[in-house]
């Protein structure tokens, strides 16, 4: 069975799913599809889900970065 959620929380994607679809700012645009292989149940502050966060949110910048310079 498969569930998709969509969300704008990064920790709670993190914790509630085993793949991470990260789209980008023109629809229909996947930047990264991320395998999340950590046990359940899942605490917030463990190493892995910080890791995982981290890594997108340095990517999210990355692009952020390019469409503000493409702006400009």
């Amino acid at each position: 069975k498969t569930i998709l959620f969509v969300t704008h929380s990064i920790s709670e994607s993190i914790k509630l799913s085993d793949r991470i679809i990260v789209m980008g700012t023109k629809p229909g645009i996947i930047l990264q599809d991320i395998t999340v292989d950590i046990p359940r149940p899942r605490e917030e502050h463990k190493k892995e889900m910080l890791e995982i966060e981290d890594h997108i949110m340095k990517y999210l910048k990355k692009e952020i970065d390019k469409v503000v310079s493409e702006e400009l």
